[in-house]
């Protein structure tokens, strides 16, 4: 239960003779400068009221705030107290407008309280949004580069294996022509030596001139 609450129930219970009248909020004020002249609100339904509709409409916004009796009682006097002319009021009169007026400022403040909050909260998921956004823009750059450099690397890498390759395939054509070129040796160092066989064997005949004429040819 608010302090508005319950200064309303002990205004209700013992009005202070003599109090001094208080000042309404805007609401309560439209209302009493809008009562017509000569009021009979005691008898009068809501429907034909509406210079009362903002005090209705306070009690309506406080109705989960007030006891159930309380928020009764203070729809009830809400058109007697406003009806009568500031001068015109009585203490008990006086003092349901004063207790409004209280209930009028507690529920702004609040409002504005609960505003103040909301936006605090708007404003950190705003920031928090922006914070997931550059995490968001940052992660996408990184992968961005590491894609990059994972094709950067299979490009390598390919380039690598056809080096490697071209590389193999010269050294198997080398390897071919070193078997030709081992092959030729072989073959010139077989001629050779069946030469200086033949040169042995008719060189030392042939200079000392003792081959027979038939065998000259």
């Amino acid at each position: 239960m608010t302090k508005a609450t319950t200064a309303v129930k002990r205004a209700a219970s013992s009005a202070p003779q003599g109090a001094a009248k208080a000042k309404a909020p805007k609401t309560v004020k439209a209302a009493a400068a809008a009562a017509p002249a000569e009021v009979p609100p005691s008898q009068a339904p809501e429907q034909d009221m509406e210079w009362c509709r903002p005090a209705f409409d306070l009690l309506d916004f406080l109705a989960d705030d007030l006891p159930p009796t309380c928020a009764v009682m203070l729809r009830a006097a809400a058109p007697h107290a406003l009806g009568a002319g500031a001068q015109a009021r009585h203490t008990f009169q006086a003092a349901m407008v004063d207790n409004m007026t209280r209930l009028s400022a507690e529920a702004l403040k609040n409002h504005r309280v609960a505003v103040e909050s909301a936006e605090a909260a708007v404003s950190a998921l705003v920031r928090e949004k922006e914070q997931s956004a550059e995490q968001l823009a940052a992660a996408k750059s990184d992968e961005e580069a590491k894609r990059e450099a994972k094709a950067t690397a299979a490009a390598n890498m390919k380039s690598a294996e056809e080096a490697v390759a071209a590389k193999k395939q010269a050294l198997e054509v080398a390897g071919k022509k070193m078997e030709e070129v081992k092959s030729l040796a072989q073959i010139m160092s077989d001629a050779k030596a069946e030469f200086e066989k033949e040169l042995g064997e008719t060189w030392a005949p042939l200079k000392a001139g003792s081959f027979p004429p038939k065998e000259w040819r």
